[in-house]
């Protein structure tokens, strides 16, 4: 397994079914940590698999997905307030 760089994925989906869909699965790939943001700590041949999963299902005409590569020094400088917390990946991943 390659190296991991963190992700922040979001998305604006305007459909519901098209938006569970993307919901489902993004969490095989990380974590939710707003209503239509996710963390995901990828390698590349993860990040490779997660594109077209998410291609597949969304509408390219109407929604948009955002990912975002987080640096280690960026990811130093985040702020989080209120009840949110940046997840910590585990130990591995069993598929």
């Amino acid at each position: 397994m390659g190296q991991r760089l963190e992700q922040l994925v979001c998305y604006d989906i305007r459909d519901d079914r098209r938006r569970a869909r993307l919901v489902k699965t993004l969490l095989d790939f990380g974590h939710r940590i707003q209503e239509s943001v996710f963390r995901t700590s990828l390698d590349g041949r993860m990040k490779e698999e997660m594109e077209p999963k998410i291609t597949a299902v969304i509408e390219q005409t109407e929604d948009s997905v955002f990912v975002v590569d987080i640096c280690e020094g960026c990811r130093k400088r985040v702020l989080s307030f209120g009840p949110g917390s940046w997840p910590e990946d585990p130990e591995y991943y069993v598929y």
